[in-house]
Formats: C-alpha cells, sequence, structure tokens
C-alpha cells in the first residue's frame, strides 16, 4: 500500500480528538501585527493572538503561506511518502491553494502532490480531511479520494 501524506493550512479547522488529525500535516498562514509577522499555530497562539488584538485595536492582516513554505514541506514528505494529497481554503477566498499548485510543480521530480481547492475553509475543509484520512486508511487511491472530494464540493 503507498502511503500518502495529508497537508492543509492553518485556516483548516479540525478538533484536535477528531481520529488522524495528527497525521495531517499543516502549513501556517502568516499573521501581520504591525512590522511583526507570524506563523499561526508556531510562531503565535491564540491567547496572545486576541492580547495582541486588543492591544493593538486592530484586526492584523494575513498572507498566504508561500509557495516556498509548501515546497519545503512536500520536500521533506518526499523522504517517507509516495504522494502527497494537499487539501485548502477555497481559491475565491485566498491565495493559499495557488501557492500549493505553484509548489506541486516546483517538486514535481521529487513526489506528487495533488492540491486541491476545498472551496471551502474551516471546518467545511476540516470535514474533507476527514473524509480523506477514513478513505486512505481503507486503501483507496489519491484519485479516488479526489473524486470524491469533488463530490464533496460541488455538491
Amino acid at each position: 500500500m503507498s502511503k500518502i501524506a495529508l497537508v492543509t493550512d492553518s485556516t483548516t479547522d479540525m478538533p484536535p480528538d477528531w481520529p488522524g488529525w495528527n497525521r495531517v500535516h499543516v502549513v501556517p498562514i502568516h499573521i501581520q501585527f504591525g512590522n511583526a509577522t507570524y506563523r499561526e499555530g508556531i510562531d503565535i497562539d491564540e491567547a496572545t493572538f486576541f492580547r495582541l488584538v486588543d492591544a493593538e485595536g486592530a484586526i492584523p492582516k494575513t498572507s498566504q503561506p508561500s509557495p516556498a513554505d509548501f515546497a519545503d514541506l512536500y520536500r521533506q514528505l518526499a523522504a517517507d511518502h509516495d504522494a502527497i494529497l494537499s487539501i485548502h481554503i477555497g481559491a475565491k477566498l485566498s491565495g493559499t491553494y495557488h501557492s500549493a499548485v505553484l509548489a506541486a510543480d516546483m517538486v514535481k521530480d521529487d513526489i506528487t502532490v495533488y492540491p486541491f481547492d476545498g472551496n471551502s475553509g474551516s471546518i467545511g475543509t476540516g470535514f474533507m480531511l476527514l473524509e480523506a484520512l477514513e478513505m486512505l486508511d481503507q486503501g483507496k487511491t489519491p484519485e479516488d479520494v479526489l473524486h470524491r472530494l469533488g463530490e464533496i464540493r460541488d455538491g
């Protein structure tokens, strides 16, 4: 059986006690307060985020991960995976999916990456990841998973 990695971005919400969440690799979005930039979930946690919002009196700016952010993770995963399913916030909501597509092209000689535009965000993307985890555990191929996720997305 192939070993398939699952990747998403930090806009995805999935309760930490959901089965398999610890098997999902997360690329953080960037959060900017003034001149300081933080990677969500790495350099800044929720408590610090809300403390800074209160202290700054303004909502911070955000930006999608860069293609290099994705490519770095994809290359790391290539060492012990056969392919990567990269499931993201909708392209109409963020440039994150496009960064993942560019990164997939950057690493195409190292590993096959299947970027997927979830056309959703937050818990909607989380449910798609849960479906992908269950299907991969049943031995389904990345193509099978993408087909099913497309059905869910396109409803």
